[in-house]
């Protein structure tokens, strides 16, 4: 495998690291707890997984008693409910035994938590709570994040004289990349295993950000926007160099799904590119897979795998690259104006339909914005100014598509940049 070679002048973390006041004020939740529920968020990400990997493994080390509260999603690395204690979603209800903490990754919104698995939480008290994310959210924040965003625009704006129980950096990348600040804050060498889960966490949302790309035969390349990034080229330069190739290999291999892509799933992929809609003023592309679409359901539905074929075809759509053998030419005419790019789908698992958006100019952030001040106010969607994602609690069809229109009433409404 090749790994593309970074060079940085420094070599100690001089962007956005966690106050050493601040991480120690986290780890004292921690350390005095005997059980610790980790929460990932709902359609649990490498991120997310990888990043409760890694505090498991510490709080494991500290004689805790740590459990992982996911999705069931074996395709992510290193999903072995004979290693962790892991608790599957559907198994959560009001009757779950409760830890003494609650810890949160990759999130920091109660509205990415599946209904079920957020009635066991809201039995924590918020002063039980800790959590890590690189999200920034306004709207339906945990109580104790609300207390961060409303005088502060940044973490980077935050007195560490106030340390609060969730630490939020949104110039992060990955949460992943935040856990590894967290430990390095507190002095706390990580194992290989745990560097390797970092690796993994931090690989799969810098591909998601366009800042990493896998290449044929598992080799990557990286893009111009880790050059500009300090945040993020400081914590991979430094996780990297404490991995050998053959680690790192293991780790992009399992990341790199579209090289290894079965005949039934390359057939699903060409459907997407053969069933792109527009709204009417061709700003917003989009394929609406319908609740019960049986190609989707015979491939698992709103998994690991299909999920990044999804981005995949979502960003290869706004790129619109004229050497793209998968854009005809009567498609890449129609998308010469097109600002964003989505897919519906449903999770069955968890009687979800769901929309996953990539945009440029802050679009994906407008559009919620414009539904929920024109047409629906109870919009469930989030995520990054111009990458997120959103759900409606329904698989019933009509439903489903009158959701979708909402999305494209947004598309022909809102203000374009010229």
């Amino acid at each position: 495998m090749k790994i593309t070679p970074i060079t940085i002048g420094k070599q100690s973390f001089g962007a956005n690291p966690i106050s050493k006041e601040q991480a120690e004020h986290i780890n004292k939740k921690l350390q005095n707890a005997d059980t610790v529920d980790i929460f990932c968020h709902t359609s649990t990400d490498d991120d997310s997984f990888n990043s409760a990997k890694v505090l498991y493994e510490y709080l494991e080390k500290q004689g805790k008693s740590p459990r992982i509260i996911t999705a069931k999603e074996p395709d992510n690395y290193e999903y072995d409910p004979s290693k962790f204690n892991i608790l599957n979603f559907d198994k959560v209800d009001e009757f779950t035994q409760k830890a003494d903490v609650a810890a949160c990754v990759d999130f920091s919104k109660e509205e990415r938590m599946a209904p079920n698995v957020l009635n066991y939480f809201r039995a924590y008290d918020a002063k039980d709570v800790v959590g890590f994310d690189h999200h920034n959210e306004s709207t339906k924040l945990m109580p104790n994040y609300r207390q961060i965003t409303a005088q502060y625009k940044s973490v980077a704006d935050m007195p560490v004289e106030k340390p609060q129980n969730y630490y939020i950096d949104s110039s992060s990348k990955s949460c992943s990349a935040i856990m590894y600040r967290f430990f390095e804050a507190l002095n706390e060498p990580l194992s290989k295993p745990q560097l390797k889960s970092v690796f993994c966490g931090m690989s799969d949302d810098m591909s998601k950000a366009g800042y990493l790309k896998f290449l044929n035969k598992f080799s990557t390349k990286f893009t111009h926007k880790l050059g500009e990034d300090d945040n993020t080229k400081e914590v991979f330069k430094d996780v990297t160099s404490k991995l050998n190739k053959k680690d790192m290999s293991e780790v992009i291999s399992h990341l790199d799904v579209l090289a290894t892509l079965s005949p039934k799933e390359k057939a699903f992929q060409k459907r997407l590119f053969d069933s792109v809609k527009f709204s009417d003023n061709k700003k917003f592309a989009y394929v609406e897979l319908g609740p019960q679409d049986p190609q989707w359901m015979a491939l698992g539905g709103d998994n690991k795998r299909t999920s990044v074929t999804l981005r995949d075809f979502r960003v290869r759509l706004l790129n619109n690259d004229s050497n793209d053998k998968m854009i005809s030419k009567d498609l890449r005419k129609d998308l010469k104006d097109v600002q964003a790019v989505a897919v519906f789908y449903s999770n069955p698992d968890e009687d979800l339909y769901k929309i996953s958006i990539h945009t440029k100019e802050d679009y994906a952030k407008k559009y919620n914005e414009y539904i929920r001040e024109n047409i629906y106010p109870e919009l469930t969607a989030g995520g990054h100014a111009n990458r997120g994602g959103g759900r409606t609690f329904t698989l019933d069809s009509e439903k489903c598509h009158e959701w979708v229109g909402y999305f494209k009433t947004a598309a022909d409404n809102i203000d374009y940049k010229e």
